[in-house]
């Protein structure tokens, strides 16, 4: 149970950073560096832990969120 919760919690971490920034259409202030940094270290995290369903939600949210910011930091 503290994984699902602790997943979650950390899933929803970059929910704001991803909704402020499509909101804004503004990713200028993301560091590079820190989204080529996140976005590896989630998808090696997910596929290293496929089987865990309470960690996977973590990584999925994680990487929908990096999508949308990476989407509006490239179309800039």
């Amino acid at each position: 149970m503290m994984a699902f919760i602790g997943s979650v919690m950390l899933a929803l971490c970059g929910i704001p950073l991803a909704y402020t920034t499509w909101k804004t259409q503004d990713a200028s202030q993301i560091n590079t560096v820190f989204l080529v940094m996140w976005s590896v270290g989630e998808v090696l995290l997910a596929a290293s832990y496929y089987h865990e369903i309470p960690l996977m939600i973590n990584y999925i949210a994680n990487i929908l969120a990096l999508l949308v910011i990476w989407h509006v930091k490239l179309k800039a």
